[in-house]
């Protein structure tokens, strides 16, 4: 499993995992990930501070919107 940091916000963070064996992808997701710490939700620059992580916050990718849009849509079952 390899994973690359795409973007984050002021509460979640976007990350692209990569599913590799023998330099072949067999599998690619996006992931939303909310961080926690001590139980409380924890802005995804304070965390990457804390851990010494000094990372420019790439430009959003359009298909993070998308993604976004599509995360926030409620289910519904017939």
């Amino acid at each position: 499993l390899k994973t690359k940091i795409i973007f984050w916000d002021e509460k979640s963070i976007y990350l692209r995992q990569f599913f590799v064996r023998n330099n072949q992808i067999y599998a690619e997701a996006v992931v939303k990930a909310i961080l926690v710490k001590d139980r409380r939700k924890t802005p995804p620059a304070d965390f990457m501070k804390e851990l010494g992580l000094v990372i420019k916050r790439p430009e959003r990718p359009a298909y993070i919107d998308q993604f976004i849009n599509l995360s926030e849509e409620k289910i519904t079952t017939t």
